[in-house]
């Protein structure tokens, strides 16, 4: 393994002493503040013992950016000399920017000698569009100057005047682009593969692109004929004389399939026959009024079943892929570093339990590499380029620079939300899949269709409890339960509307039951006389006559399904003593991530529940809660959504952790699982389906040690999410997996 891990730590060494083992000198951040340039900047004047380290720490500016501005400061600090220190630093301006919402750029930090056209070089943008994206800059640029990368290139609009009266040319070519489709050529492309794609003739595709040879670039965009999906042969023309199997080879089909289209045709066929050629299933788009989901759904499945790759590939394996492994190390909190490559991963794990920040995320990293060593016997060639990124906009920034990246095949972080921004609009620019461990925010898919969240959102989570409802609680009385009326209201709303869509509209007790229950209740209530019951009685909020119930004691009752909202703080538990029932289950759905609220209801349900049925769904996140009464759970029947569950009992998972323990002599912790999954179900990917794997996942479900990954694409701008959640339940005080049927749009 280790001649496919490359090691790459982008250390701040600017060639001064940051006096790291010194006394501190205090540093007192200055009260002049002037304006320069329309920029506000502090003035602080030097005194003895200071530092650049120790300036940018009080004045939350990076010591290369203080440089940036007074390039004296390099060769070093001298008592009395005045610095111009930003009020607010530009790597906060960047995240900022990002932050934000939509940015489509990125940066370039400037080397000694560069100009705008060696940059644009670099990233293959036009010199022109990157001075225009810069207007506020001139050449010749400064060593260590923020230059924007626009990720695209987007045409000008068109005047009025244009757009009106538009030329016969350019209609002309309006109608041509509605007749045919814009392609760009991806790696590993070929005529014969395009043809079976799109099913197409190669003649037809090469009369759309003249001078196309058998052979072209990647980036590189051709025209390909629109066609009907319902064609399931297409024809190539044979131009000199050559072997029937040697046409089925270049197409990717079986020799036997071609022959059965051709009984006619031998072996070896003449020059000017035309052949057809099958198209495979897999690349047959079916028809909308055959898929019985959303038509927003169709488009995207139409997609993948028009790829020829969602099949095991064993010419994937043959390439060896470039993989970025961002992770936060820390490592310029260490004084120093040195590796010894006989002996790294013992020396990373003494330094990881030695420092507070430094490798806290390092087991990351080694459920990466057992991944990684897992899929070398499997035939897995891999490059595994590790990263240290962190909070650090600008150290991220000077890792994107390095000539590498632009190359690779995957990018798995970087872990902190704005930082990944940044990244992912890197990655966009240069299509490479990137990969978002650890966040949740949704919005880090938005206008990104190259980033992957591994994370499921609470949002998905209504889909799961509806299928939970659906298999298991049809028939519960069901009560939704918070602690405020205004912040959740909208969730609460959403969860009665999708479950009224799986419960019955009424739920039938028979009149018998419920008049033995009115004997029950005179027989426990001394005012009572005996035997004598009362007139009525009130069942899950209904007021009934039993003397009607009496005389129809063959009959049943009907009571309306309805969904209680119970907002604690207001109604404390009395609409739930109101609507609860004793003849089924009653589900409460309790939506709080605050540990003492929902101890509070679960004590006063745990006292209500010796007389009537309750079970507990927590949401969206009660993996959180410490110190919980496992007693409550067992009697509550206790439910909550996982994302992370590992279950111990699994044989994989015990293996996992015995080899874990092996290589690394410790414990696996909740970070070893997700690198190991992650890696394994992207590595596996690519050996599968090669750098167009997002056109399968809807075909691919790995075996993982945590909970299974389902990636959904709500359109075709934004990226992918995870829409995995397990449920689990609290069972004989050990925590158990509950299995549910796929669900069913």
């Amino acid at each position: 393994m280790r001649n496919q891990i490359i090691l790459i730590f982008i250390l701040f060494s600017v060639g001064i002493d940051h006096s790291f083992g010194q006394q501190p000198v205090p540093v007192h951040k200055s009260e002049i503040i002037k304006s320069i340039n329309g920029k506000q900047f502090y003035i602080h004047r030097v005194e003895h013992g200071q530092t650049l380290y120790s300036l940018s720490k009080v004045y939350e500016v990076s010591m290369d950016e203080i440089i940036f501005e007074n390039p004296s400061s390099k060769k070093g600090l001298s008592i009395g000399q005045e610095l111009k220190i930003p009020i607010k630093s530009r790597d906060t301006l960047v995240l900022e920017s990002y932050t934000k919402g939509k940015t489509e750029f990125f940066y370039h930090i400037t080397k000694q000698g560069e100009d705008f056209k060696k940059i644009a070089s670099i990233y293959n943008v036009p010199v022109e569009e990157l001075k225009s994206t810069n207007k506020a800059l001139s050449e010749p640029l400064k060593t260590g100057q923020y230059i924007k990368i626009p990720v695209d290139s987007k045409p000008k609009e068109l005047k009025d005047s244009e757009k009106d009266t538009p030329s016969p040319a350019s209609a002309a070519n309006e109608r041509k682009e509605d007749q045919n489709i814009s392609y760009v050529i991806k790696p590993g492309d070929n005529l014969y593969r395009l043809a079976i794609k799109f099913r197409v003739s190669i003649d037809e595709i090469k009369k759309l692109n003249r001078g196309l040879g058998d052979q072209f670039p990647a980036g590189k965009t051709i025209l390909i004929p629109r066609k009907k999906n319902d064609v399931t042969y297409i024809y190539h023309k044979v131009t000199e004389r050559d072997r029937l199997s040697k046409i089925a080879d270049f197409y990717d089909v079986s020799y036997e399939s071609v022959q059965k289209l051709n009984p006619n045709a031998r072996n070896r066929v003449q020059s000017g026959q035309s052949i057809k050629i099958p198209i495979p299933y897999e690349s047959i788009v079916p028809k909308v009024e055959e898929v019985s989901v959303p038509e927003e759904v169709v488009a995207e499945t139409s997609v993948n079943r028009d790829s020829l790759k969602c099949y095991s590939d064993g010419r994937n394996l043959l390439k060896t892929y470039k993989v970025a492994l961002m992770i936060p190390l820390y490592l310029e909190e260490t004084e120093t570093l040195q590796f010894d490559s006989d002996n790294l991963q013992s020396q990373l794990q003494q330094l990881s339990e030695s420092s507070k920040n430094p490798f806290r995320f390092i087991q990351f990293y080694y459920g990466a590499l057992m991944a990684v060593d897992s899929l070398k016997s499997k035939g897995l060639k891999i490059d595994l380029y590790v990263y240290d990124v962190n909070e650090d906009i600008a150290k991220a920034m000077k890792v994107f620079q390095q000539e590498e990246l632009q190359n690779m095949d995957l990018i798995i972080g970087p872990f902190f939300t704005d930082i990944f921004r940044y990244a992912s609009t890197f990655a966009k620019n240069f299509h490479i899949p990137i990969i978002n461990p650890l966040s949740q925010r949704s919005d880090i898919v938005n206008n990104n269709s190259q980033v992957f969240k591994y994370q499921p959102t609470s949002n998905y989570q209504i889909e799961n409890v509806k299928n939970l409802v659906n298999q298991y609680y049809k028939d519960a009385k069901i009560f939704l339960i918070d602690h405020q009326t205004d912040q959740n209201s909208g969730l609460l709303s959403e969860y009665a509307r999708v479950l009224k869509g799986v419960i019955p509209n009424e739920y039938k007790i028979s009149n018998t039951d419920i008049y033995n229950l009115a004997i029950e209740k005179a027989t426990d209530d001394l005012s009572i006389n005996e035997k004598k019951v009362n007139p009525f009685i009130t069942l899950e909020g209904m007021r009934l006559n039993t003397n009607r119930l009496e005389f129809a004691l063959k009959d049943s009752t009907s009571f309306p399904n309805v969904i209680t909202t119970i907002h604690y703080g207001i109604d404390s538990l009395k609409p739930f003593e109101k609507q609860v029932s004793v003849y089924r289950n009653n589900v409460a759905i309790i939506n709080s991530e605050d540990n003492v609220f929902v101890l509070d209801v679960l004590t006063k349900l745990n006292i209500l529940c010796d007389s009537f049925p309750v079970t507990i769904i927590g949401i969206p996140n009660w993996e959180i809660f410490e110190n919980m009464d496992n007693e409550i759970y067992k009697n509550l029947n206790v439910h909550f959504l996982s994302s992370s569950f590992v279950d111990y009992k699994d044989q994989n998972v015990i293996s996992f952790i015995r080899r874990f323990r092996n290589e690394f002599l410790s414990e696996p912790e909740n970070y070893a699982f997700i690198g190991f999954d992650i890696s394994w179900y992207f590595f596996n990917a690519l050996m599968k389906f090669g750098t167009d794997f997002e056109e399968c996942i809807g075909y691919y479900n790995p075996k993982l040690i945590g909970p299974a990954i389902k990636f959904r694409k709500n359109n075709r701008t934004d990226g992918y999410e995870n829409t995995d959640w397990q449920i689990i339940k609290f069972n004989n005080y050990l925590l158990q997996k509950v299995k549910l049927s796929p669900i069913l749009n």
